[in-house]
């Protein structure tokens, strides 16, 4: 399997300099990934994906993935989508299955996506990025898009100031961000599997 494959090509090779402030590895690795995996309250899907996918996902999603909300008259809706090219449509299979089957994939022309957007399942996307930080600015467009949903979900009155105050996490969102402050708290952690799902979605040759 390919990312079987890719984790021994990685495991051979020293760190790169520049990353050795942020990789982890060995102890430190498990220790972190034992922090927060399997925790009690995680959804049945979580609790049964891999050290190995999680860490994989993250770094994917760091390359290709995206957090949109969708206003459509007076209701928003809340995607996660990964874009391929048609060539890799097995790979966003493989995460469909990977995740228990939620979402779709779909492929028009020469490109092929991976789309999440019930509410349900958006909050299974959640779960997994709450407990699995994402490094790169992408993380600061998750906690808008976690924001967002938590409001609309959790109000029974669909107001003004309501859809006001969603429009306004929208538009802080992907490239209308301007501020890329993060919170304090926010680590950036690189193993093995994110570094090897990052290269595989953001670099080409």
């Amino acid at each position: 399997m390919l990312l079987k494959s890719g984790l021994n090509l990685l495991s051979k090779r020293p760190v790169p300099s520049f990353l050795s402030d942020f990789y982890v590895s060995g102890a430190e690795r498990n220790y972190i990934l034992n922090y927060y995996y399997r925790n009690s309250s995680s959804s049945p899907i979580i609790i049964n994906l891999s050290h190995e996918f999680i860490e994989w996902f993250r770094g994917f999603t760091d390359a290709e993935g995206c957090f949109l909300i969708v206003k459509t008259g007076n209701t928003f809706t809340f995607r996660f989508i990964i874009k391929l090219h048609v060539d890799d449509v097995n790979l966003l299979n493989f995460i469909r299955n990977s995740l228990g089957d939620i979402g779709n994939v779909t492929t028009e022309g020469s490109v092929a996506n991976y789309k999440v957007s019930s509410q349900k399942e958006i909050k299974l996307i959640i779960e997994i990025f709450t407990k699995y930080y994402l490094n790169s600015s992408k993380h600061l467009d998750f906690l808008a898009f976690r924001r967002a949903y938590e409001l609309y979900t959790s109000s029974n009155s669909k107001t003004p100031e309501l859809a006001k105050e969603i429009n306004m996490l929208k538009d802080s969102m992907n490239k209308k961000r301007t501020n890329f402050d993060r919170e304090k708290s926010h680590k950036i952690y690189i193993t093995e599997n994110w570094l090897l799902g990052f290269v595989e979605g953001d670099v080409e040759f």
